[in-house]
């Protein structure tokens, strides 16, 4: 059955779940996962395709229309910041809990005020140089902010044939980047900032591409199902044993694939209920298992040591991630950004002279 443009993507949403609980578990890592998913970082590059697609669905027309780049930015903002903030605060809090005594306080103050602006940190802090050490995922939601800015300021030049043109020298770029790394896992530390930044410029403007082409809706429950099974087998450890060539294969071909398809398949009732508790779990799981997961595997290693060698310590893990995330989202991220909304609506009214105050 044909349907026209829809308002919602629930198969994206189911997408965008799985590729989150793919990362958790990949972080988790060796005996602790109780999945062997070695290839989660290819779900980063998924996020960034699927921004470049949801946002040109979403606001293509209304900055086409005027819509103001502060005001697109403070849109972004009060969508990723308030769970940013609570992934951060965790951060600091695992940090002391974990290797306080061996961090420069000053490197640590420093750190802190630095990701409370959503900042990068140039200097050391941990033992590895992340961008963000308090919180290592966050380094692509810096990366995100930074290519939507610089979208949105040339959106209204963006015409089909210049970015047909960005999406050459960036996929070029994007290929060069991953031979050079040996796969598509760079961005994370400091002296990879730039190709960071590319592979999220490549991602984005390959998803506003999509977004571009002709649109039609098919329902299927079964399809949607295979895509989202065909993602988890991506993350898995079989098939090519090169992963720079899985890399490319999934950067130019899978990965706009899934995101085409999926955008143009639509689950039956169930399928759309669960494909939009994944979406809405995705972000908060994303931004806040890091930290998270270290700080329940520090207490079960208080509780009950041998869990930590193990997949049950590493599924206790992931579980209590996954709550927290539900958690975080309902009792916390919703309400604040509903706070945030009605505050910005009375500004509005206040600017229009609608409100005397």
């Amino acid at each position: 059955m044909n349907h026209s443009k829809s308002s919602h993507y629930h198969t994206l949403d189911g997408l965008r779940g799985v590729a989150a609980g793919a990362v958790v578990l990949g972080h988790l890592g060796g005996p602790l996962s109780p999945i062997p998913v070695s290839f989660h970082y290819l779900a980063v590059d998924l996020f960034f395709v699927l921004s470049g697609f949801v946002l040109a669905h979403a606001y293509e027309g209304k900055i086409l229309g005027g819509l103001k780049t502060s005001t697109f930015m403070m849109i972004r903002l009060r969508r990723l910041y308030p769970l940013y903030i609570a992934g951060t605060l965790l951060g600091v809090l695992q940090i002391f809990a974990t290797i306080g005594a061996t961090v420069p306080v000053a490197s640590l103050l420093s750190s802190t005020f630095l990701s409370i602006l959503i900042l990068p940190t140039f200097f050391s802090v941990t033992p590895e140089p992340w961008l963000f050490p308090l919180n290592v995922p966050a380094w692509s939601l810096f990366m995100e902010l930074a290519t939507n800015l610089g979208l949105v300021l040339i959106w209204k030049r963006l015409t089909n044939r210049m970015l047909s043109g960005l999406l050459v020298v960036l996929g070029i770029t994007q290929l060069a980047l991953i031979l050079r790394h040996g796969g598509a896992s760079f961005g994370i530390v400091g002296d990879e900032f730039l190709a960071g930044l590319l592979r999220a410029s490549f991602g984005l403007l390959l998803g506003v591409g999509l977004s571009r082409l002709p649109k039609n809706s098919v329902r299927s429950s079964q399809t949607a199902w295979l895509l989202l099974g065909a993602l988890c087998i991506t993350f898995l450890p079989i098939g090519l044993n090169s992963a720079s060539l899985r890399d490319v294969l999934f950067s130019f071909v899978l990965l706009p694939a899934l995101v085409l398809l999926a955008s143009r398949i639509e689950p039956g009732r169930v399928g759309a209920k669960t494909f939009a508790v994944l979406g809405r779990l995705s972000y908060p799981l994303y931004v806040t298992h890091f930290p998270l997961m270290f700080l329940i595997l520090g207490t079960l290693k208080h509780i009950h040591p041998p869990l930590i060698g193990s997949a049950i310590g590493g599924t206790i893990s992931f579980i209590g991630c996954v709550i927290f995330a539900w958690l975080a989202d309902r009792w916390f991220d919703q309400p604040v950004r509903r706070l945030l909304n009605e505050r910005r609506k009375r500004q509005e009214l206040v600017g229009n002279g609608e409100i005397v105050v």
